[in-house]
């Protein structure tokens, strides 16, 4: 059934019935910003410590207190974000997106 799905460390189960999806890991770090949640592409976590997930490749968002901040991750799991968040996130780069503390 998915003979004709291309293997990617994304995907696995090539030659068989089952395709299964694994994104990358990647950690999201809100702490500093104080707040108790936030939600990440349409899912509400607990944002008093880090938050680890498998994302696919693309565009994602973070939504915190009617804020929405976007960042994509790479193929090989890293992150990135608009340079205009400079001052509100870090770690462009890597595989964990930080918010920085405001003021």
């Amino acid at each position: 059934m998915f003979d004709n799905i291309t293997a990617a460390p994304t995907k696995t189960r090539r030659g068989t019935s089952t395709l299964v999806i694994n994104g990358r890991a990647v950690t999201l770090d809100a702490r500093a910003l104080g707040v108790a949640s936030l939600v990440l592409d349409y899912v509400g976590y607990d944002a008093t410590a880090p938050i680890s997930r498998r994302l696919l490749p693309g565009q994602h968002f973070i939504s915190i207190a009617s804020v929405v901040y976007y960042f994509k991750v790479a193929d090989n799991g890293t992150i990135d974000f608009d340079a205009a968040l400079d001052g509100i996130l870090s770690g462009r780069g890597t595989s964990t997106l930080v918010f920085l503390p405001l003021g």
